[in-house]
């Protein structure tokens, strides 16, 4: 049974309890050729959000984003409603087709239990990378350019404000979206070091799958 939610631009979007919406970074080109549209004037074709966000498998929230932040081309209606051309959107494909599938980077200690959050990795499509020390979080996040860095600032085997510091010192990695867990609620000290960090997430846990699986697509989202 699917539910309805409020999106951050007012709009409802549908949630499957338990799944949260889905997300793979790259659709195939047959996809964008095979969605339900009239055949005529193929490229006159316009599409809404919502059928851009199936066609990607991510979630419309993060489609209206792209059309908001410029990325992707799209007209707006004399009735509110978006349209995008398919042409545009073949060339917003291409691009990131270009980018390719990205993983995301979990910097915590060895000890650590990551099933849940491996799990939600997985379901968003992407593949989980590690690190579990200074140097390590560092040279990875510059090299391999995650999608997104999560930390989990309850452990004490690895200082994880200052591998923030340091990513977000470095030019290559500097804005990539950061997504914090832990055990406790974040001190008074702890939130103004997320804020300077420019942290744009912060889940206690446990955490439920599905939260855990929104949270992240709506950080990947904004790339």
């Amino acid at each position: 049974m699917k539910k309805k939610r409020q999106s951050t631009f007012g709009f409802a979007e549908s949630v499957t309890p338990g799944r949260g919406p889905q997300y793979t970074s790259v659709p195939t080109q047959t996809e964008i050729f095979s969605v339900s549209v009239s055949p005529i004037n193929n490229a006159n074709v316009t599409l809404s959000p919502n059928e851009a966000a199936r066609i990607f498998k991510v979630t419309g929230e993060a489609v209206k984003l792209w059309i908001f932040n410029k990325r992707l081309p799209a007209v707006k209606m004399p009735n509110g409603y978006w349209r995008i051309k398919r042409t545009d959107l073949e060339i917003f494909l291409r691009g990131r087709q270009k980018v390719g599938r990205r993983g995301i980077l979990i910097c915590t200690s060895k000890s650590d239990k990551l099933l849940e959050i491996i799990d939600a990795i997985k379901e968003t499509s992407h593949d989980p990378m590690f690190a579990n020390s200074f140097p390590d979080a560092v040279l990875k996040a510059i090299h391999h350019f995650p999608a997104l860095l999560i930390f989990n600032i309850s452990q004490r085997e690895i200082d994880s404000w200052k591998m923030i510091k340091r990513i977000r010192a470095t030019k290559t990695p500097s804005d990539i979206p950061i997504l914090l867990i832990g055990d406790n609620a974040m001190s008074e000290i702890e939130a103004e070091q997320a804020v300077q960090g420019r942290v744009q997430g912060f889940l206690l846990r446990p955490v439920d799958k599905a939260l855990l699986v929104s949270e992240i697509q709506c950080l990947l989202s904004r790339n």
